[in-house]
């Protein structure tokens, strides 16, 4: 019979290197939650809703509420979506 190895002798595999706590948060693709809230406001006033999380990490998403608020007929909705969408493409890595 085969000798059994002792299951509390340390390991001869060395353990693979933890990525730094950085490397794994997703950064925003906007930090200026003030922007954010004053065009989450605009936008509840036209009926539609918007959530800030998915504003500041789902560019799909933020670029179909950005369309509504510069479809509207409410200009101050629709400066402070063109404002949003440069802040959006700064940080669109196709653009560049």
């Amino acid at each position: 019979m085969p000798a059994l190895t002792d299951p509390f002798s340390p390991s001869t595999l060395s353990p693979s290197p933890l990525p730094a706590p950085d490397a794994l948060r997703q950064q925003p693709l906007i930090a200026d939650l003030h922007a954010l809230a004053v065009f989450r406001t605009l936008m509840a006033r036209e009926g539609t809703p918007v959530n800030i999380a998915r504003m500041m990490f789902d560019r799909p998403y933020a670029y179909e509420r950005i369309a509504v608020a510069h479809g509207s007929a409410d200009a101050a909705l629709q400066r402070a979506a063109l404002q949003l969408f440069g802040h959006y493409l700064a940080t669109d890595p196709d653009m560049h």
